[in-house]
């Protein structure tokens, strides 16, 4: 499965034995530098101290071949406890995954990229080392940190690589198999596979009711998660009541003033837009943008959602000075953000284009035309 995310581990690959730093050491003593020479396919057990982030651990790597290197292997002999060791390597890759949130900045990606082939060590090789609930972690880490470089084939391998141990390991009806439907349903979504991803959350959702009952606020998600697939597919009727109670909820859960109900209000504001209810989108995305506009940029993702959004319905109602700042702010604030090949800032530079194009703003719109090719 991991193959594909993985680089190719062969003997004519001598890649060095620590992709996160070469700063090791075993048992107090300096590693000769002839180990880093040392095709990563001709090692067995490494247990190396490696500073992972803010973390500092013993690594143990696992691979195939005989060794070739024989002061290595006496040193790798006087170690008595590798058990510990593999148990102390996945309880940190774990740890390092919850840092992968939803929603990744470019940033975020560059601080976390030499640490994803030792989380895919963790749950390629030591799943023996791996409760339930780190590979639960280690799966939506690592989905998340390619699905926001919109590498959806890459997150997908992963949450149904999770999806497969966790069910091998316990019932049907474990939260964790909801949490890893979820992933996956939403992914689908993202393709286009609309049918696969209503089956997939139409089941989280009756999970949850029965695992937490039918009135309970953390339904919010589940609700919303099914609403915005129908109103991907124009089923405006089915989308509404959901996301209408997916907000009721969240104002129990949080309060009426609390930023996280602003993706609540956005998504049920664009079912107005699309249905061309502008002025009760308008109402939901001032109430929306006046929860995170003072909030920093980095801290909540929903205040460029906001702004993109009430840009759009301000370019339905024809206000266009009103719509253009902030759809140029939008896309300002993804690039600062986001990887250049984010789909967002694509999405964003869509828009931009449309709003020129509107105007009959040839010249402007083919500008934003080349560089979302570029």
């Amino acid at each position: 499965m991991f193959d594909r995310i993985l680089k190719q581990r062969n003997s004519n690959n001598p890649l060095p034995v620590c992709l996160c730093s070469k700063s090791v050491l075993f048992q107090n003593q300096s590693i000769d530098d002839n180990l880093w020479d040392l095709p990563i396919s001709s090692s067995i057990s490494l247990g190396l101290s490696i500073t992972f982030n803010s973390f500092e651990f013993i690594s143990p790597l696992l691979f195939e071949q005989p060794y070739t290197n024989i002061s290595c292997k006496k040193k790798l002999l006087q170690q008595e406890k590798i058990e510990q060791l593999k148990s102390a390597f996945t309880k940190v890759t774990a740890e390092v995954a919850k840092q992968f949130s939803q929603s990744l900045t470019r940033r975020d990606i560059e601080e976390q990229v030499l640490n994803v082939p030792h989380i895919c060590e963790a749950v390629q090789n030591l799943l023996g080392w791996l409760q339930d609930i780190d590979v639960l972690e280690i799966g939506f880490g690592l989905g998340n940190f390619y699905k926001s470089q919109g590498a959806y084939v890459q997150a997908i391998n992963i949450w149904e690589h999770c999806s497969s141990i966790i069910e091998g390991r316990t019932d049907n009806e474990h939260p964790y198999v909801a949490v890893c439907l979820c992933n996956l349903g939403l992914l689908d979504q993202a393709q286009g596979k609309y049918s696969a991803a209503e089956s997939k959350l139409q089941r989280v959702l009756q999970l949850y009711k029965k695992l937490i009952g039918e009135q309970h606020p953390d339904l919010a998600t589940h609700l919303n998660n099914l609403g915005l697939l129908y109103q991907a597919q124009g089923r405006y009727k089915d989308a509404e009541p959901l996301l209408i109670q997916a907000l009721e909820f969240r104002k129990i859960l949080r309060n009426d003033k609390h930023p996280d109900l602003a993706v609540h209000l956005n998504n049920l504001a664009m079912l107005y837009q699309e249905q061309e209810l502008y002025d009760d989108a308008e109402k939901l995305l001032l109430q929306a943008l006046n929860l995170v506009q003072n909030l920093p940029e980095r801290q909540h993702p929903d205040l460029v959602t906001s702004l993109d959004n009430l840009g759009l319905v301000y370019q339905s109602k024809k206000r266009f000075s009103e719509a253009e700042p902030l759809l140029i702010r939008a896309l300002e604030i993804r690039k600062r953000l986001l990887h250049k090949d984010h789909p967002d800032i694509a999405n964003s530079l869509s828009n931009i284009g449309s709003f020129y194009y509107a105007q009959q703003r040839y010249l402007e719109a083919e500008s934003v035309r080349f560089q979302k090719r570029f």
